[in-house]
Parts: C-alpha cells; structure tokens; sequence
C-alpha cells in the first residue's frame, strides 16, 4: 500500500483555485472580462455615462472576486460538514483501487478510472476520466514514495501521458 496525506487548509484551497484559474479556457474568459472591463471604462470616460462605470465594476468583480467569494463558501461548507477548520485528506493506493477520504467523506475510484498523471515540481496531478484531479503532494507520502506509487498506477494502468 502507498499513502499519501496532508492538510487541507485555507492557502492549500487557494492555491487549488489559482490552479484552476490559470487553465486555458478559465484564463481566456479572465482575459475577455478584464478587456471588456476597460472597453466599459473608455466608454464610462469618453460618454460619462454611468451605466458603463457600472459594467466596469461588474467586470472587475468577475474577474478578481467571484471565484475566491465562492471558494470562500465552499470552503467554510465543508468546514462546517467536517466539523474542523483544517482536515487532513488521505489518499491511498492499494492492489485494487484508489481510496479518498477526507472528514466525513469516502470516495474510492478504479485504476481504470485514470486518464493522465501531470507533475510539476512537488505536486502531482491523477487526472480522472471525468475530469476530477486527485492532487498529491510528493513530499506528503507516509507509506511508500511518489516512484513506488508511479510504479503501481503504472503496474495498474499501464503507461499514462
């Protein structure tokens, strides 16, 4: 069996969303808010009309607040579900599957379930057939360590990009 467990607290959420944000499709949309941002602005100027002043905000919300004030309430949900401010999220391989647990919650998935494994630096990427990402941390392992677990998922799955 290989294990791997860390905290999940506020800055590790965050980062997960900065992630996300710099996905390409996320980014392009960060990009179309930020330019329809200050085409609204130049209009709000050269018109002084206040509705375009008002879109310009609108645009500065999406693109710098809307996601963290909906991590925000994500993260204090599960805080309030697992009934701790910081949890600790365990992540273990074994001979038949991989199991996720973290507070209350219990999710195990197929090896066959995985599609790609992307590394960078200290982080790991086990990215789902759906789309889901397990994220693993390679100095976190307390059973085994990131080449025995690469090992088995490849053993598993076979060679995965």
């Amino acid at each position: 069996m290989v294990k791997n467990e860390y905290r999940v607290t506020w800055k590790v959420y965050m980062s997960w969303l900065w992630e996300n944000k710099r996905k390409p499709a996320r980014l392009g949309f960060t990009v179309f808010w930020i330019l329809f941002g200050l085409v609204a602005a130049g209009m709000a100027v050269a018109s002084r009309f206040a509705v375009y002043l008002v879109i310009t905000f609108l645009c500065l919300y999406r693109v710098f607040m809307r996601d963290i004030l909906y991590a925000k309430r994500q993260y204090r949900a599960m805080v309030n579900s697992y009934g701790q401010r910081d949890w600790l999220r365990v992540i273990s391989f074994d001979e038949m599957q991989v199991s996720l647990v973290e507070g209350n919650l219990s999710v195990h998935y197929k090896y066959s379930d995985l599609s790609k494994i992307r590394e960078k630096g200290n982080k790991v990427w086990l990215i789902l057939r759906d789309e889901k990402v397990l994220r693993l941390y390679k100095d976190c392992f307390v059973e085994g360590d990131w080449e025995k677990c690469r090992t088995l998922i490849e053993g598993k799955c076979g060679s995965l990009q």
